[in-house]
């Protein structure tokens, strides 16, 4: 028996989550998990979004159909940085008080890199695979004289 449609997603969910090591008991400072299902499955949705309306387009694509389970999971994982930096830079703070200084939200910096770097990493490999998809389905389907000839005397 398959797995339905919603049983892939709430996986990848579970997966996304994996990988952040967004658990309660890694959130040291928040004791929850830092995102929740929906924002995690918006940045699914916004992954498998951006895949299908970048060139060349290869086809139409959900969470469950995507053609590669570590592209889906690094592209949400940027959507979900994003997410959280945009949180961070809303909501940086300096205090001052009785001469000590801190600041609260000011990991932006941290979240740019993390960004910048898994961007970069995920742009290369949505590249690489619209390339192989595209041109397998060129290949495929393109008809030769040399077709259904056996070759091998």
């Amino acid at each position: 028996m398959s797995a339905s449609p919603e049983d892939i997603i709430q996986t990848r969910i579970r997966q996304v989550r994996a990988y952040m090591k967004d658990f309660p008991e890694y959130n040291r400072l928040l004791a929850r998990e830092e995102s929740t299902e929906e924002q995690i499955r918006l940045a699914l949705d916004l992954t498998v979004n951006d895949f299908q309306n970048s060139p060349p387009v290869v086809g139409t694509f959900a969470i469950e159909t995507f053609p590669s389970m570590e592209l889906l999971i690094m592209g949400s994982i940027v959507h979900l940085l994003q997410m959280e930096g945009l949180l961070q830079s809303r909501n940086r703070s300096t205090y001052n008080v009785a001469g000590v200084t801190f600041n609260v939200s000011d990991r932006t910096p941290e979240y740019q890199n993390w960004i910048a770097n898994l961007k970069t990493m995920y742009e290369q490999k949505k590249t690489e695979l619209k390339r192989f998809l595209n041109a397998d389905d060129c290949y495929s389907g393109l008809p030769s004289e040399y077709g259904g000839l056996d070759l091998w005397y």
